[in-house]
């Protein structure tokens, strides 16, 4: 992807990791489609954050820059100036657009075959499809490699992953979610796993142990990687060095899962309308009741 001179496009970053490595690259693809440079906005976004999340992106090898506080377009989402700016904007031909927010009927098409009048771009969004950034992957998976963990408990169970046979992540998110997979989606999805690989040795990661722990136990045999509670990173490390992964409706764990190196890589994900994740391609996607 080659750097522009002309122009920037401007991502907002907000959510958790999840979230912001959908926004960096929906914006690093934009930006390289029109030779623009891409710069992103480390700051607004976080501000009120109810979860108390923070920018994460600058621990990952990127190539974009963040762009610096005297140059913000406005002071936080709710400045009168920000809501002023949507509002012009959505009524424009996009364009002519200076601002894009997912929320007014973008799509990974519109994005994909976006030309513009401008020279400067702020994205607003979420952008939780492979599609808006697709064309630009493994360049990206370079720019994405997350940050290495070196602490020893970290190394040892990478070493157990790395040795295993068929090493699969099995990832629970249930904290702060209102639609939470139940048991028989995992149990499914571990059937389906072992039915194209065979025996897998899993690794457990979770937002709630004791739910994960209670309802697996007598099930499977797994490794439960119970020690990164404040370092999502470090897990996000760790998975990503899986052959295989069994996912949950979580942008977290879709990322650890496209991370994974191994192109024979088998992916169990939820399938369900309500989910706006698109699975990459190749993936297999199961039912699930919230």
């Amino acid at each position: 992807m080659q750097r522009g001179n002309w122009g920037r496009v401007i991502s907002i970053a907000k959510g958790g990791v999840g979230n912001q490595l959908f926004i960096y690259c929906a914006g690093r693809s934009l930006a390289a489609n029109l030779g623009f440079d891409h710069h992103i906005e480390s700051e607004i976004g976080f501000i009120g954050d109810t979860y108390e999340r923070n920018f994460l992106l600058n621990k990952f090898p990127i190539q974009s820059k963040v762009l610096p506080s005297h140059e913000r377009p406005f002071e936080n989402l709710k400045d009168p100036r920000h809501k002023l700016i949507r509002s012009l904007n959505k009524i424009l031909p996009i364009q002519y657009r200076s601002y894009i927010a997912e929320s007014h009927g973008i799509n990974a098409h519109k994005i994909g075959n976006f030309k513009t009048e401008r020279k400067q771009i702020i994205l607003n969004g979420n952008w939780c499809d492979e599609n808006y950034f697709i064309q630009h992957k493994n360049i990206l998976k370079k720019e994405l490699n997350p940050p290495k963990v070196e602490d020893p408990e970290n190394v040892k169970v990478l070493e157990q992953i790395k040795k295993s046979t068929n090493s699969a992540f099995i990832h629970v998110r249930r904290d702060r979610y209102k639609s939470k997979l139940d048991l028989q989606y995992y149990l499914n999805a571990i059937q389906n796993l072992r039915s194209k690989v065979g025996e897998c040795n899993f690794f457990l990661f979770a937002d709630d142990f004791g739910w994960a722990m209670d309802k697996f136990k007598g099930q499977i045999n797994f490794t439960a990687v119970q020690h990164n509670k404040n370092n999502e990173l470090a897990d996000l490390w760790l998975m990503s060095h899986c052959q295989n992964a069994i996912i949950a409706n979580s942008g977290f764990s879709w990322w650890a899962a496209w991370l994974i190196k191994d192109d024979q890589k088998v992916v169990i994900s939820p399938n369900n309308h309500k989910w706006h994740i698109k699975p990459a391609c190749g993936w297999y996607t199961i039912p699930f009741q919230p």
